[in-house]
């Protein structure tokens, strides 16, 4: 059946999920572009030329985007899909962990690899500490770990009775990391003196 006189010159429809019909002239993707900028920018209390997106993939790769130039800024190639990705507070590296068990500290702005320390399992989530010296692993062995994010020297080793799903630095009078593993939200203290005063008080 042939499409009404008055459509026939139109090729594409834009429809929003509340049946809006929207006009080409106003430059629809255009609009969700800027506001995806505006909401990273506002979100990370940085300008938009300095909001800055991180994507990691099954295929392999992470790639580091700036959202207010539109543009890549860097992309690396992993040997197994990529299950996790952290910025640093200064978002100047990109932590990411792999499907294989590494662990690899990126620098974001060149993808140039920092450190590559391996675990024995797969990595489910990875979090920078508020300092960005450190980062910590949920793993699938059980395990969640924290390291030195320059060096890749493991600091702490916390066992679990099940995979660890997430994990999350928090700062307060005492310094933890939460981890989460099974249907139980754990938290540990992470810095040296803070494990000795917790040994001691055990014995």
């Amino acid at each position: 059946r042939a499409a009404p006189r008055t459509f026939a010159h139109i090729e594409t429809w834009v429809f929003d999920l509340d049946n809006t019909l929207y006009p080409r002239h106003l430059n629809l993707w255009q609009q969700v572009d800027d506001r995806i900028r505006d909401y990273i920018a506002n979100f990370l209390k940085v300008s938009p030329d300095e909001a800055f997106l991180a994507t990691g993939s099954t295929d392999k790769t992470s790639a580091v985007f700036n959202i207010g130039l539109k543009r890549e800024v860097s992309r690396y190639t992993h040997q197994e899909q990529v299950n996790s990705l952290a910025f640093s507070p200064d978002a100047k590296y990109v932590a990411a962990g792999d499907a294989d068990g590494m662990l690899r500290v990126i620098e974001a702005a060149t993808g140039k690899e920092v450190s590559r320390p391996a675990h024995s399992n797969s990595i489910n989530s990875v979090a920078f500490s508020p300092d960005g010296k450190y980062v910590a692993t949920g793993n699938e062995d059980f395990t969640a770990r924290i390291l030195e994010a320059a060096s890749g020297r493991e600091v702490s080793i916390i066992r679990h009775a099940e995979p660890v799903t997430s994990v999350k630095f928090i700062s307060g009078d005492r310094d933890a990391l939460q981890a989460f593993a099974g249907h139980s939200l754990y938290q540990h203290p992470w810095h040296t003196q803070d494990l000795i005063e917790q040994g001691c008080s055990q014995l």
